[in-house]
């Protein structure tokens, strides 16, 4: 989330969107975990509420991407769930481009056997992608 809103501090993007989000969790909270300018937040930072899913994830973004007219959109998150990311996002919205933002997080694909926490997050996205990648592949 924090990278997102230095993309639009920088003026990378016009908006932001956080996917996902528990329907408990306000802008406020966000912004005391991410950081950044409160004036960012104000205009600029939208919270999707209704995800639950990677899947979810891009169906929500789907919607917005739609509602505010965009063509482009840059995808930021962690850089060991952006390919499948990226696959059930272009599904989605096959018109819109896609940039990916990678993310490097407390589970470094560099390093998959450093921790058993590391191992199974790694293991657990590699199976998910290839599923995603097959079912991609049948359309």
């Amino acid at each position: 989330i924090a990278a997102g809103i230095r993309l639009v501090e920088a003026g990378a993007a016009p908006r932001l969107l956080v996917s996902g989000v528990h329907p408990n969790v306000s802008l406020t909270d966000i912004a005391a975990l991410a950081g950044g300018s409160s004036t960012v937040y104000d205009c600029c930072v939208e919270l999707g509420h209704t995800a639950k899913t990677t899947l979810g994830n891009a169906d929500e973004t789907a919607e917005w991407v739609a509602n505010n007219g965009y063509r482009r959109l840059i995808v930021v998150t962690s850089d060991y769930h952006l390919p499948r990311s990226l696959i059930l996002l272009r599904d989605a919205m096959p018109g819109t481009e896609l940039v990916g933002y990678p993310v490097r997080t407390a589970i470094n694909p560099e390093q998959p056997f450093k921790t058993l926490r590391a191992f199974r997050g790694l293991a657990s996205e590699w199976l998910k992608w290839r599923v995603t990648g097959l079912r991609d592949r049948r359309r």
